[in-house]
C-alpha cells in the first residue's frame, strides 16, 4: 500500500472511477493483496483530485483491516479541496497476501475536508496490532437485529429487554455472561440495534433473554423475529375477575387464559369450578377463539355441563398429532359421559382409535366408553378394538363391566356416590376419597379418589352434578400423579424383618448435614434443592469427595437438571455462592435459561424419582447398593433410594 503525494490541476470533468497505480511509480511496500484492497475513485494523473471513497463495498472482500487512523474525527467519506495534495492507494486486484497489514497516518484532521499539513510523503507504518483511536467507538462486523415481542394474543409488548449475550468458558466450572447489546421494544413491540458479531467465537450459542416486569421471562439461542411473552396471574387475578360482568369480564379472561397461571395450591380449574356460575357464559363465549378456546373449552370440561361440552365440539381443532398438542382432548373426553349427538359419539370413537397419537386421550375415551356403559358404548367399543390394538386388554374388560349390567354411578349422598366411583375406576389399590370440594351454589362438586398403584400415588378427580335430588358423575380424569419413596406394603413388611441394628440406624442423623434428599422439591423441581446444597458444601469442603458435581459426564444427575433447565453449570455455580434462597436462584436459571412447563416439570419429576428402577441405570444401581453395603435392602429400587439410604436419611 502507498500513499503517495502529487500536485495536480483543476478540471471540471468528474474523475473516471478505476483501481490503478498512479503514474506507474515502483512501489515502496509490498504490495496490498485483494483481501486488503480498497476500491479507488481518482483522478487521471492530470486532474485534480476531488475526493476519494472509502466505501461500505470493502467490507465484503476484506478479511483483515487496514485502517487509515487519523489525528481528529473520521468520516465515512473523506474530501479534498481541489489543489492540495492527493492521496492514492496503490494495488492490483489479483496481487496475494504477503503477510502485512500496511496503516497510514495523516498528519492533519480528517473529516468532510482533508487537510494536510505537511507536503512530505507519510510514512509507511507496519504494525500487527493497531490502536484507532476516533471519537467513537468502531462495530467492525455489525449484525443487525431486528425482532418483535408480543404476547399470547398476538399483540405488541412495549418495553420489553432483549439482552444478547453469549457464555464464555472460563474454567471447567466457571462461565461469565459476555454481554452483545441490550434492546428495548418500542411501542410497537419493535427492537432494533446491532452488535459486533466478530467478538462472538464461532462454536459458541448467541442467547436471548427476554424479559418485562408483569411477565414471564425466559432465555434462548438463537435470535428470531418474533418473541412471545406470558403474562403473569394468579389466584387473585381468578377472583378479581369473578366480580366483572359482561366484555370485561370475557376480555380479561380471555387476557389470563393467554398467560401464564401460577398454581400456587390451587389449579385454575378448581378456582373457576368454584364459582363457575360467574364464569360459565365468559368461557362459552370464548371457545371460539383461535387462541385461547381450546383453554376455555378444557376449563368447561371439568365443569361438565353437557350443552358447554357441546358447544366446544363445534370448535374443536383437526389434530396436530404433536407432543402435547391435543392432550386438551383427553379433560373433554373424560366429561362425555351423556353423549346425545352423532358429533359426541364421532369425537368418542376417534379419541379411542387414537387418531390423536396421544396415549392419555385414547385412554380416557376407553374409560369414558366404559362408565356410559350402554349398547351403545360396547358397539362403539367393538370398533375400537379392531382398529386399537394396543388397548385391546383395557377394551376387554370395558366391555365385560358393561355387560354386568352395573347399577348407575349416581346416590342421594355425595360421599357415596364419590365411592361407587372410585371403586369402578380402581387403579392399584383405593386409599379412599378426600372430602367434596363444592361450588358456591352447592349444586356441583368435586370428589378426589387417591390410588396407590406399585410406587405411584395416582388422584382422580371425578366430578358431580345434583340432578332431581341424585349427584350424577358428570366425568373423571386423572389430576395428579407423584411417586412415593417405597411400596407401603413393601416398607411395612421390611420394618417387621429389619434386624434391630438396622432400626437404630434410622434415628441416626445425615451422614452429610445439609444435604438435602432428591425427592425434595423446590419450586415443584426435584433435585434441584440438593444439587445447589452440594455446591454450597463442597465450597465449604464439607462435601465427601466421593460425590459427584459438575458435567463431567452427560449422564450425572447434574449435568441432567443443568440441560434440563438451559443453564451453564459454572454460571449456576457462581449465582448459588454469591447468595440469595433457592427459590431465588430457581427463577434466576428461568430468567438465564429457560422455564419449564406444567407438563414438563411432571415429565422431569417422574423421571428422576424413577430413575434406576427397571431402566439403563439399573446395573449400576445394584453395583452401588453393594459397594455401600445394601445389596440386602430391596426396597432400594432408585437412585433417590439409594441416596436417602447412604446417607442415613429418617425413614429411608
Amino acid at each position: 500500500m502507498l500513499l503517495h503525494t502529487i500536485h495536480q490541476a483543476q478540471r471540471i470533468r468528474l474523475p473516471e472511477c478505476r483501481t490503478c497505480s498512479p503514474l506507474d511509480q515502483p512501489p515502496r511496500c509490498l504490495p496490498l493483496p485483494e483481501r486488503y484492497r480498497i476500491s479507488q475513485r481518482c483522478a487521471a494523473a492530470n486532474h485534480g483530485a476531488r475526493r476519494f471513497d472509502v466505501s461500505a463495498s470493502i467490507e465484503k472482500s476484506i478479511q483483515h483491516r487496514n485502517v487509515i487512523a487519523a489525528c481528529g474525527p473520521m468520516e465515512r467519506r473523506l474530501r479534498m479541496r481541489t489543489g492540495e495534495p492527493r492521496v492514492d492507494f496503490r494495488a492490483s486486484r489479483d496481487q496475494r497476501d504477503h503477510g502485512s497489514c500496511a496503516v497510514w497516518k495523516m498528519s492533519g484532521p480528517v473529516s468532510c475536508h482533508m487537510q494536510q499539513r505537511s507536503r512530505h510523503p507519510l510514512a509507511v507504518i507496519r504494525v500487527g496490532i493497531l490502536l484507532l483511536l476516533v471519537a467513537r467507538p468502531v462495530i467492525v462486523c455489525a449484525a443487525d437485529v431486528t425482532a418483535k415481542v408480543i404476547d399470547r394474543l398476538g399483540r405488541p409488548v412495549a418495553n420489553a429487554v432483549i439482552d444478547i449475550h453469549w457464555l464464555k468458558s472460563v474454567s471447567k466450572d466457571d462461565v461469565r455472561k459476555i454481554d452483545l447489546v441490550k434492546l428495548v421494544s418500542d411501542r410497537d413491540g419493535i427492537v432494533k440495534g446491532t452488535y459486533d458479531e466478530a467478538s462472538v467465537p464461532k462454536d459458541e450459542d448467541i442467547w436471548v433473554e427476554v424479559s418485562k416486569t408483569g411477565y414471564s421471562g425466559y432465555s434462548t439461542t438463537g435470535l428470531r423475529p418474533e418473541f412471545v411473552l406470558d403474562r403473569e396471574f394468579g389466584a387473585a387475578d381468578v377472583r378479581r375477575i369473578a366480580g366483572l360482568e359482561g366484555e370485561t369480564q370475557i376480555n380479561q379472561f380471555r387476557e389470563l387464559l393467554a398467560g401464564d397461571f401460577e398454581n400456587s395450591g390451587s389449579g385454575l380449574d378448581e378456582l373457576v369450578f368454584v364459582q363457575e356460575h360467574r364464569f360459565r357464559s365468559g368461557l362459552r363465549a370464548l371457545v371460539s377463539n383461535p387462541k385461547v378456546g381450546k383453554a376455555a373449552g378444557q376449563i368447561l370440561a371439568f365443569i361438565g355441563v353437557p350443552d358447554d361440552l357441546l358447544l366446544f365440539l363445534d370448535h374443536v381443532p383437526a389434530p396436530k398429532r404433536e407432543l402435547f398438542e391435543d392432550r386438551w382432548a383427553y379433560g373433554v373426553v373424560c366429561a362425555l359421559l351423556e353423549p346425545a349427538t352423532e358429533r359426541e359419539w364421532t369425537f368418542l370413537r376417534n379419541c379411542a382409535v387414537n387418531d390423536y397419537d396421544d396415549l392419555w386421550v385414547d385412554a380416557g375415551a376407553i374409560r369414558t366408553l366404559k362408565l356410559i356403559a350402554s349398547p351403545k358404548s360396547k358397539q362403539v367399543l367393538e370398533e375400537v378394538g379392531r382398529k386399537n390394538k394396543d388397548r385391546a386388554a383395557s377394551i376387554e374388560a370395558a366391555i365385560k363391566y358393561i355387560e354386568s349390567v352395573p347399577a348407575p354411578l349416581s346416590d342421594e349422598d355425595i360421599v357415596v356416590a364419590g365411592r361407587k366411583v372410585a371403586q369402578v375406576i380402581k387403579i392399584g389399590k383405593w386409599q379412599g376419597n378426600k372430602p367434596p370440594q363444592y361450588n358456591e351454589k352447592k349444586d356441583k362438586a368435586l370428589v378426589a379418589c387417591e390410588f396407590i398403584a406399585g410406587r405411584d400415588l395416582l388422584v382422580h378427580t371425578a366430578t358431580f352434578h345434583k340432578v332431581d335430588g341424585n349427584w350424577r358423575l358428570r366425568g373423571v380424569r386423572e389430576t395428579m400423579q407423584a411417586l412415593l419413596a417405597r411400596e407401603p406394603e413393601t416398607d411395612a413388611k421390611q420394618r417387621r424383618l429389619a434386624p434391630v441394628a438396622d432400626l437404630r440406624s434410622a434415628k441416626k442423623t445425615m451422614k452429610v448435614p445439609g444435604l438435602r434428599s432428591g425427592y425434595d422439591e423446590v419450586g415443584g423441581i426435584v433435585y434441584f434443592g440438593r444439587m445447589l446444597d452440594k455446591i454450597r458444601l463442597k465450597a465449604r469442603g464439607a462435601l465427601p469427595a466421593d460425590y459427584n458435581t459438575g458435567t463431567k459426564e452427560w449422564y450425572d444427575f447434574d449435568s441432567r437438571c443443568t440441560r434440563f433447565l438451559k443453564v451453564k453449570y459454572g454460571a449456576l455455580k457462581e449465582r448459588t455462592l454469591r447468595s440469595g434462597s433457592d427459590l431465588q436462584i430457581l427463577r434466576w436459571c428461568f430468567r438465564n435459561g429457560r422455564k419449564p412447563s406444567k407438563e414438563e416439570i411432571e415429565i422431569w419429576n417422574t423421571f428422576m424419582k424413577k430413575r434406576g428402577w427397571r431402566d439403563g441405570s439399573s446395573e449400576g444401581l445394584a453395583a452401588d447398593k453393594r459397594a455401600a453395603g445394601l445389596a440386602a435392602r430391596s426396597d432400594i429400587v432408585t437412585w433417590f433410594d439409594l441416596f436417602d439410604a447412604d446417607e442415613q436419611r429418617p425413614n429411608a
